[in-house]
């Protein structure tokens, strides 16, 4: 599916959700892109089909993003996408929470925050009793990770060493705790950094599959080296390095260069720079990213992946690409200046996951930023 048709996904789940007077849009948007890597280039699922014993089961355990997952079994034909005009109406078979008693394709009746996860270990212990191949996909929220079902679901799991089941944490709120004006993306950290821990504290006495990810430069280090450790004592650990993700579906209130340009371009009309832009940065599509960040997941047998796009350019660069997509000229300091305390060079290196999984089909950042800004002006409501 092109990113173009992910648009129209999010359109028919606006349109959906408008006509109903309900459903979870946000929520439905931040699962999208993952559904559909999922549904479109990992698992084994026949839409002609969709109850094959041999088929891999997904079972969405932060129901209320119903949305996401019916739009995605529409789109594969899964049902028809008429479904979606009955979406929270009586008699419809397309509720705020997926019923699996009725859904083609629904696993499991969720919406009950901690309860898909457990369910999801259950299939999988399932599964591999019965001695199938078939493997078990449960995307659970951050904040449901609070919930005490999911980490016992964890520990059983890791104590009966399932290696057919794959949980997707969906990390998509600030940091509890942090002032409203930080940036989103520090609160992201902050709070990530304690889910880490908690996340080691819970599978330290597992020989579980642990693949750790985060995004900010600054932890790489604090990251990697909690990954040798378990490597140290034999557990299959993984680091993903993640460079900068851009895209449809990403957060807007990212405070970094390229989503600070796109609001000064829609929402001001013009494009200064700070300084003179000979930063360089690496972005990587969100499609590219996710796709790439589950493979690493599920097969990755290195220790450590960058993962991004193959765009490394300079803030100059960037900005000079909006500014002939918008027609709009690029303001840059008369005088050469630098920004205190912002890298000079974020470049990730992408040859170890390439020689591993040949990836080559990456979306161009020309394309990319174009799909970006089209976006974006949707979501503005601006003219481009």
């Amino acid at each position: 599916m092109p990113p173009a048709e992910l648009r129209d996904l999010r359109r028919h789940i606006i349109e959906a959700s408008a006509k109903a007077g309900e459903g979870h849009v946000p929520s439905a948007f931040s699962i999208l892109d993952i559904l559909w890597v999922l549904y479109d280039r990992l698992m084994n699922i026949d839409p002609a089909n969709p109850t094959a014993e041999t088929r891999d089961r997904f079972i969405l355990s932060k129901g209320h993003a119903s949305l996401g997952l019916y739009a995605v079994l529409a789109h594969k034909g899964v049902f028809g996408a008429e479904a979606f005009v009955t979406f929270g109406k009586y008699g419809g078979i397309l509720g705020s929470h997926p019923d699996s008693t009725i859904v083609p394709g629904v696993e499991a009746s969720t919406g009950s925050l901690g309860h898909g996860f457990p369910i999801a270990v259950g299939v999988a212990m399932g599964q591999r009793i019965r001695k199938m191949s078939a493997r078990t996909f449960c995307l659970i929220g951050d904040g449901e990770a609070n919930e005490g079902s999911v980490w016992e679901a964890a520990l059983l799991g890791a104590h009966h060493k399932l290696e057919n089941i794959t949980c997707i944490v969906a990390h998509t709120i600030k940091g509890k705790g942090c002032p409203p004006n930080w940036p989103s993306f520090w609160g992201a950290h902050m709070s990530m950094r304690r889910q880490l821990v908690q996340t080691i504290s819970a599978l330290l006495a597992s020989d579980e599959r642990v693949v750790v990810l985060f995004g900010d430069i600054g932890v790489f280090g604090f990251r990697d080296a909690i990954v040798h450790a378990f490597r140290h004592q034999g557990r299959a650990a993984t680091s993903a390095r993640l460079a900068l993700a851009y895209g449809p579906g990403t957060r807007t209130d990212d405070q970094r260069v390229l989503n600070s340009l796109m609001r000064r371009v829609l929402l001001e009309r013009h494009i200064t720079l700070m300084d003179q832009g000979a930063a360089r940065r690496t972005y990587g599509y969100i499609t590219d990213a996710v796709e790439m960040l589950l493979s690493i997941m599920l097969t990755g047998k290195d220790a450590v992946y960058n993962v991004g796009g193959r765009s490394q350019v300079t803030i100059l660069e960037l900005a000079s690409l909006i500014g002939r997509i918008i027609g709009l000229p690029v303001k840059v300091p008369t005088e050469a200046n630098e920004l205190a305390g912002a890298p000079s060079d974020v470049s990730l290196d992408l040859t170890c996951y390439g020689a591993e999984f040949k990836k080559t089909n990456f979306v161009s950042f020309e394309d990319g930023i174009a799909r970006n800004i089209a976006w974006q002006h949707e979501l503005y409501g601006v003219p481009v």
